[in-house]
C-alpha cells in the first residue's frame, strides 16, 4: 500500500480539515475567475449594426454539409467588411410550442454600409441560398444603433427575451404593460437591459409569414431582461402587479413569445 510521506501525513493528522478547506477556497476562487472569464461583454458605438440571430439547424447530412459550405464561404467574405461574431447564449425554454430554438447568437457590423457591401457581392445570392438547406429556422433581427450600447451576459445571472408583435389597433397597450410592470420586475431581482424596436428582419419558410391580424412578419420589439436568480421570472409572474397588467399582453399584441436564457 502506498503511504504518505511522514511530513504530509503529519500535516493531515494535525489539521484534518486542511485539505478540504484548501479545496473549498480553490473552487470558490476558480468559480469567480471562471465567471469573470466567461461573461459575455459587448460594446457598440452609435451607427453600428447589432444583430440577434436565432437558428434551428437541419439535423440531416445534407443540412450539415450545407452549413459547412455556408460557413466556409460566408464568414471569410463577410469578415472583409467587418462582420464580427460577438458570442452566444443558450435558450432554455420557449413559450411557443411551434418555435423552440436552443441557441441565440450575437453579431455586429461596423455600419449599415458595410453589410450592404456584402449584399452587393455577385457571389452573395448563391451563398445565401444555402440557408434554407442548412437551417430549418434562421431568424435575424438587426438594428442600426442610434446611440452607444453596452450589453453584458453573466454566468451567474438568468435572462429572458420578450418578443412582441404589437397590435396596430392598440399599440399603446403593450408599452403601458412594460411601463407598469417595471417595479415588480425590480422587486423580483430583474432589470431591463436592452430593447430593440422595429428591427430589420431576415428569415425563410413559415417565419416570413405575419401573425394573424398583423401586417408584418418581423416582431415590433425585442425586450431583454436580466434576473438575479433562476426563480426571478416566476416571482415576478406571481406578483399582483403582473397579474393586474397581464391582460395588456393579449390586448396589445397579435403574437408574443417569451424565451428563457442562460449563458
Amino acid at each position: 500500500m502506498r503511504r504518505f510521506p511522514t511530513t504530509a501525513y503529519s500535516l493531515l493528522a494535525t489539521f484534518p480539515n486542511l485539505f478540504a478547506a484548501f479545496m473549498v477556497f480553490f473552487c470558490i476562487n476558480a468559480a469567480h475567475a471562471n465567471n469573470d472569464k466567461e461573461a459575455l461583454r459587448m460594446s457598440f458605438a452609435k451607427g453600428q449594426v447589432f444583430s440577434v440571430i436565432i437558428p434551428v439547424t437541419h439535423k440531416t447530412p445534407q443540412g450539415k454539409a450545407a452549413r459547412k459550405e455556408y460557413y466556409d464561404a460566408a464568414f471569410p467574405l463577410a469578415s472583409q467588411y467587418g462582420l464580427k461574431r460577438e458570442g452566444q447564449i443558450r435558450i432554455n425554454s420557449s413559450s411557443s410550442k411551434q418555435f423552440n430554438p436552443k441557441t441565440m447568437a450575437f453579431f455586429s457590423w461596423p455600419d449599415q454600409a458595410s453589410e450592404n457591401q456584402l449584399i452587393a457581392r455577385a457571389e452573395w445570392p448563391n451563398i445565401k441560398s444555402l440557408r434554407p438547406i442548412a437551417w430549418e429556422v434562421l431568424n435575424i433581427y438587426s438594428k442600426e444603433l442610434d446611440k452607444k450600447l453596452e450589453l453584458s451576459f453573466h454566468p451567474n445571472k438568468h435572462y429572458t427575451l420578450a418578443m412582441a408583435w404589437i397590435k396596430e389597433s392598440h399599440p399603446e397597450d403593450y408599452q403601458q404593460y412594460l411601463s407598469n410592470i417595471e417595479p415588480a420586475v425590480k422587486q423580483a431581482g430583474g432589470r431591463f437591459i436592452y430593447t430593440m424596436r422595429s428591427p430589420q428582419y431576415e428569415a425563410h419558410g413559415i417565419h416570413t409569414q405575419a401573425p394573424k391580424g398583423n401586417r408584418h412578419a418581423a416582431p415590433s420589439q425585442l425586450t431583454f431582461v436580466e434576473w438575479d436568480t433562476e426563480d426571478g421570472l416566476k416571482a415576478f409572474q406571481a406578483s399582483e402587479l403582473f397579474k393586474q397588467n397581464a391582460h395588456r399582453i393579449k390586448s396589445g399584441t397579435d403574437q408574443f413569445h417569451l424565451f428563457r436564457m442562460h449563458l
